[in-house]
């Protein structure tokens, strides 16, 4: 019996996830229960029927902490597997203080190191402290990419024998066929000038102010348009930033979508500007959609998911003039990446739930 906690279901790639891997384990004769600090967000409707979904009916992850070790004593699960740092911070606490056999499984989607974030020092020094407190006491800990598995060894200073590498499951057979939907937006069904696309929340980490700036370097010289898909607290920031550019009639930030590989097939490059990440999962549905790639060498798990630039085009983080290049040169069709979609079944469901499964058994599931 599994547990699986988050704070709620808002459109991030962590919770798409998540629910992915409770489908697969459900289809493997698993019970598995979803625990929700509060039951909201827009994947809320893809919760499969078979999954329970328990609300703690929290306004914040932190004021859920007693009535998740109330579900804990009384349900006792076997296992309780969170993602995201709070969660899995509070997690193990709550099955600390509960003292129920139930095992923690913790899953760090992202790297710990902090590379230009507006965050104050004090926060970033806090969640860091609460961090090396906990983790060492969940009874495994699951990173999405080698980068984040070595950057969490590195800055918490975990047993490596804690921490194991089971690659997010992005591709499966409903990918591949929402891809097929028709798009109705006109620019890309008319198709008067290539479209670069991007996909993700509209925070700082996505870094998508270098994406706008380079794209009306771009403009200078080639009639293309910008779709970012995605929302969050940076949207009027990069609209102003469009705007100041001259570039507003030429971006179009539709918000979330509930199908975004319809767009990525019918792109001519999908562009990923990020800081730091884990284990990409938009680049990898990009790749799945057989969209050519630009993408930064953040931190983590982005030149692993590429094999160092063999299935795409990196450029150093933040490196305006470096994009602008690779975009100009990828949309005048002189380089293309082969391969991308077959090397994209990495990372399929099958490939993760076994691994899910060898992880149960081995702690004793």
């Amino acid at each position: 019996r599994i547990a699986f906690f988050l704070p709620s279901l808002a459109g991030g790639g962590g919770q798409k996830v998540t629910l992915d891997i409770i489908r697969g384990l459900l289809d493997e004769g698993f019970h598995v229960e979803l625990v929700l600090s509060r039951a909201e967000g827009p994947l809320l409707n893809r919760v499969p029927e078979r999954c329970s979904i328990i609300d703690l009916d929290s306004s914040r992850t932190a004021t859920s902490f007693y009535k998740l070790i109330r579900y804990l004593r009384e349900e006792s699960p076997d296992f309780i597997i969170s993602g995201l740092n709070h969660a899995n911070i509070l997690a193990i606490i709550s099955a600390s203080l509960a003292r129920v056999p139930t095992k923690v499984i913790i899953t760090i989607h992202s790297v710990i190191t902090r590379r230009n974030e507006k965050k104050s020092l004090f926060k970033s020094r806090l969640l860091l402290s609460l961090m090396k407190l906990t983790f060492f006491k969940a009874s495994a800990i699951i990173a999405v990419s080698k980068g984040v598995a070595k950057d969490l060894c590195r800055n918490l200073n975990l047993d490596k024998d804690k921490v194991f590498v089971i690659y997010n499951p992005v591709v499966d057979d409903k990918l591949i066929i929402k891809a097929q939907e028709g798009v109705e937006m006109l620019w890309f069904k008319e198709k008067e000038s290539p479209v670069i696309l991007s996909a993700g929340r509209l925070t700082d980490v996505k870094d998508y102010s270098t994406l706008i700036r380079a794209f009306a370097k771009v403009r200078e010289s080639v009639n293309c348009r910008l779709v970012i898909l995605g929302e969050g607290d940076e949207r009027e920031q990069l609209e102003n930033l469009a705007s100041g550019l001259g570039v507003q009639k030429h971006l179009w930030m539709p918000g979330f979508v509930d199908n975004p590989y319809k767009y990525m097939r019918k792109s001519d490059l999908f562009v990923l500007s990020s800081k730091r990440e884990g284990l990409p999962t938009v680049l990898i549905e990009a790749m799945a959609c057989g969209t050519p790639i630009i993408a930064s060498k953040s931190p983590g798990g982005t030149t692993e998911v590429l094999e160092n630039g063999k299935y795409g085009h990196l450029f150093e983080v933040g490196d305006v003039d470096g994009l602008a290049k690779l975009i100009c040169i990828m949309l005048d069709g002189s380089a293309s990446m082969k391969n991308m979609q077959e090397w994209s079944q990495k990372f399929s469901i099958e490939n993760a739930i076994v691994e899910y499964k060898k992880l149960l058994e081995y702690l004793g599931g």
